[in-house]
């Protein structure tokens, strides 16, 4: 039983640590009018935002460089006269960051490059055909790919279109799998596309993880997302993991939940909720062990420019030897439950934020367990199997 205590004391310590890293914290608001469905792309230390509906419905052709070492803002070079759009998607290549597309003055085909060394656009070749609202795209190897959206002709498109950056140059590609999409989020790790949610053309919403191979032209479904549908969310790449905030469902909820897919065990992890409103169609971006997101608008209609922040988010590995039990729903509120896949008899705690047990247990598979009576806040939860143990955090909403 010493053992066991002085086991945990280390445990614990450790995630206190861990817990104070992970939160959420509000740093300098965007420096511009309120808005939401802007787009932004990163270079180096430095990451550029703008675009999107103003506060007033007015959408807008402005531009601003965020320090993601000083966490400041200023601003740069707005697009040329009667460029404004939203639902434009931005990426960037060798020194430079690209716009695509939105709604602006009609729904654009255009492509836009800009240079940091003289803080100018230059246009590039348009898109052949039809313009393209509220597209995903990633960027692999030379290629920029492109995703969906839509247009004054079809709600959610499946075509998928490759720019190729060195030559300027698009090639149509195959089809994504389904109906189309439409505010979809793309993203690529090591030399894969991979896309999540969107709207098709039915109404349906997508949950799944799709990945795409450039080399076979080919998309894989991989992974079934575990909470609801949703579209304008936010995706970005860190570590070896794709994380996912916010976003709106098919019954208009809007979320603040924040998701991890770690490719080291290919399974979906919570992390933990923003600490406001629900909101969609902010600007998101990552840098170092930290992911942003910035703008946006919440259930109420009202237009944002808070900015936020969560660091020290990549690894997930628990310290456990059986971290197939799962915790769900977590965040949670008035009960949750546990998924124990190999039927061991386990034994459980459930602790508050400065170890008083709260309360002791038997592990009974997906039994629904009453928290209705915790206050809203990070609980510990450790599962017992002998002298193994897990501890998993749980967040109380309540």
């Amino acid at each position: 039983m010493i053992q066991k205590a002085l086991r945990f004391s280390f445990l614990f310590f450790v995630f206190s640590q861990e817990l104070r890293s992970q939160n959420w914290q509000q740093i300098a608001d965007f420096p511009a009018s309120e808005r939401d469905d802007g787009t932004c792309f990163s270079i180096n230390n430095y990451v550029y935002c703008g675009t999107g509906l103003k506060t007033g419905f007015s959408i807008s052709k402005d531009f601003y460089r965020f320090n993601t070492q000083t966490e400041t803002w200023d601003t740069i070079a707005a697009l040329p006269q009667f460029m404004e759009r939203q639902y434009a998607c931005g990426f960037s290549y060798n020194g430079n960051g690209y716009i695509f597309g939105g709604t602006g003055f009609g729904v654009l085909n255009d492509l836009w490059r800009y240079s940091p060394s003289s803080n100018s656009w230059t246009q590039l070749s348009s898109k052949p055909g039809a313009g393209l609202s509220g597209a995903a795209c990633f960027v692999l190897q030379n290629n920029a790919y492109f995703v969906g959206g839509n247009n004054t002709t079809i709600t959610a498109s499946p075509q998928v279109w490759q720019y190729n950056i060195t030559t300027d140059t698009w090639t149509q590609k195959s089809n994504f799998p389904s109906k189309g999409s439409w505010r979809a989020n793309a993203a690529a790790l090591n030399a894969k596309g991979y896309l999540l949610f969107g709207k098709d053309s039915l109404g349906n919403f997508n949950r799944m993880l799709y990945e795409y191979s450039e080399t076979s032209d080919n998309w894989t479904p991989i992974s079934n997302f575990p909470a609801k549908a949703r579209t304008y969310s936010s995706m970005q790449v860190l570590g070896n993991s794709l994380f996912v905030f916010g976003g709106i469902d098919s019954l208009a909820n809007y979320y603040n939940d924040f998701w991890q897919y770690s490719f080291d065990d290919t399974i979906w992890h919570s992390q933990a909720a923003m600490p406001a409103q629900g909101r969609k169609g902010g600007m998101a971006f990552s840098s170092g062990s930290a992911f942003y997101y910035t703008t946006g608008i919440d259930s109420l209609n009202t237009r944002l420019k808070e900015s936020w922040k969560i660091e020290n988010i990549i690894s997930v590995n628990e310290l456990n030897s059986f971290s197939a039990i799962q915790v769900f729903p977590n965040p949670c509120r008035d009960y949750f439950s546990l998924n124990v896949p190999d039927k061991i008899n386990y034994s459980m705690e459930l602790l508050n934020c400065v170890g008083t047990i709260i309360w002791k247990k038997n592990v009974v598979e997906g039994q629904k367990q009453d928290i209705s009576e915790l206050r809203s806040g990070v609980y510990f939860l450790i599962v017992y199997n002998g002298e193994q143990f897990i501890l998993k955090k749980l967040f109380v909403m309540n």
